[in-house]
């Protein structure tokens, strides 16, 4: 295990969280996106998709989710299908709506304008400032300005962040880094573990900037 990147309030870490994890203590948040198992590749860019396939996405990673529910002292925010995150029971749903539509089957199904996550809350859950609603709004990030394929906007992240009184939070499938710069504007200490070294280098490079939304 090798630290990436470290300053005052974030680290990173460059490798499989699954060998990580068991290094590291609970954390007061778990806010991750993990691959939903899908395969997801989009074919709605202009010029073409330019992502590669997400590693890992050949299966939602339950038993990782498991651990990192445990691992939370107040509160755990995992996004992913509602099939993948049911048997883990959430405390509740959470639904982010996107203001756009996702990818499909654009004949035969309703064009969904949202994702969900599920919600643990932990042995020490409390509210910052009272019980919130299930529904978030925030739009999502264009096409255009995307540096991973199934990028969360820090607008999101950092709503999902202050609804709960936390100082410590881990992206254990940190993709560029949109979590840990959420935290790092709310000005929280935060852990990001990702697979793949070129997302590493562009969480580097936004924990650089003052302020990125």
């Amino acid at each position: 295990m090798k630290v990436f990147y470290q300053d005052d309030t974030i680290t990173i870490y460059h490798g499989d969280c699954r060998e990580i994890l068991p290094t590291l203590t609970p954390v007061d948040l778990v806010l991750t996106d993990p691959p939903y198992g899908i395969e997801y590749v989009s074919g709605h860019y202009k010029y073409g998709n330019p992502f590669d396939p997400i590693i890992g996405d050949d299966a939602f990673p339950t038993e990782t989710a498991k651990t990192l529910i445990a691992m939370a002292k107040i509160a755990a925010i995992i996004f992913g299908t509602e099939g993948e995150l049911a048997p883990l029971v959430p405390d509740s749903w959470l639904i982010w709506v996107k203001n756009n539509w996702t990818a499909g089957d654009l004949k035969h199904t309703y064009a969904r304008q949202h994702e969900v996550a599920g919600f643990w809350a932990g042995r020490n859950h409390q509210f910052a400032n009272g019980r919130p609603s299930t529904i978030v709004e925030s739009s999502r990030i264009p096409s255009t300005s995307l540096t991973h394929p199934t990028e969360k906007p820090v607008n999101l992240l950092e709503k999902l962040i202050t609804q709960h009184s936390v100082t410590s939070i881990l992206d254990p499938f940190m993709g560029t880094g949109s979590t840990l710069r959420a935290a790092k504007n709310l000005g929280k200490k935060a852990i990001g573990i990702e697979i793949e070294e070129k997302y590493c280098e562009i969480a580097v490079k936004r924990m650089a900037q003052m302020m990125l939304l």
